[in-house]
C-alpha cells in the first residue's frame, strides 16, 4: 500500500483538552512570573513614586497568589474524577505526596543551602544553624525572625507543601456522606472540563 492509498489517521481527540489546559496554564505561569519579577525590580529600584509603590504591590500579589491557584487546578482533577464517579479508586495519598517530595525538595534542599552559603560569604549574621534547619524541614513560616533569614521567595515553599498534604485530605473528607452530597452537586460540572475519554 502506497502512502498516497493510506487512510488519513484521525487526530487523537483526548489529547486536546489536556493540551489546551496546559497550554492555557503555561500562559498563565509566564504572566505571573513576569507579575513577580516586575514587583520585585520596583522594590529593589525604590521609584520615586510615592504612595503609588502600593499600587504595584498588586503585580507580587497577584503572581504568587497566581501560582498557588494554578498548582490546585493541575493537581486536583484525578481527585475530583473520583470524587464524581468517572474514576473507580481514589488516588493513592502516599505516593501523590511522594512524588511531590521526589520533585520538590531536592532543588529546595540545593537552593536553601546555596542561599546560606552566599550569605554566609557577605558576612550575613541573619544566617544561624537554627534558621537553616528551619528552613530545611520548612518552618520559616511559623518562626517570623526566619521568614526573611536566608532566602525571602522561599517562603512560598511551605505554603505549596502545606496546600499538597490538604489536598488528600479535603479529598476524604469528601467521601464523608455528611460533606458528599453537597459538594458532588458544585464539583460535578467542574469534571465535565476533565475528560478521561
Amino acid at each position: 500500500m502506497t502512502e498516497l492509498s493510506r487512510p488519513a489517521r484521525a487526530p487523537d481527540v483526548r489529547a486536546r483538552p489536556h493540551a489546551d489546559r496546559s497550554a492555557i496554564a503555561d500562559a498563565l505561569r509566564t504572566l505571573a512570573i513576569l507579575a513577580v519579577v516586575a514587583n520585585h525590580l520596583i522594590e529593589v529600584s525604590k521609584p520615586t513614586l510615592g504612595g503609588h509603590l502600593l499600587h504595584f504591590k498588586v503585580l507580587g500579589i497577584w503572581g504568587v497568589s497566581a501560582f498557588f491557584v494554578l498548582s490546585g487546578f493541575l493537581l486536583s482533577p484525578p481527585y475530583v474524577r473520583a470524587f464524581v464517579g468517572r474514576c473507580e479508586r481514589r488516588p493513592s495519598a502516599a505516593l501523590f505526596l511522594l512524588r511531590r517530595v521526589l520533585r520538590i525538595v531536592p532543588l529546595y534542599v540545593v537552593a536553601v543551602v546555596v542561599s546560606a552559603i552566599v550569605d554566609l560569604c557577605f558576612h550575613v549574621e541573619r544566617v544561624t544553624l537554627k534558621s537553616v534547619v528551619a528552613h530545611l524541614l520548612m518552618l520559616q513560616n511559623f518562626i517570623p525572625k526566619y521568614v526573611q533569614a536566608i532566602n525571602g521567595p522561599l517562603w512560598t515553599m511551605p505554603v505549596d507543601f502545606e496546600f499538597y498534604f490538604a489536598l488528600p485530605v479535603a479529598a476524604a473528607l469528601a467521601r464523608v456522606p455528611r460533606y458528599a452530597h453537597r459538594g458532588h452537586r458544585r464539583v460535578a460540572p467542574l469534571s465535565l472540563r476533565h475528560p478521561t475519554r
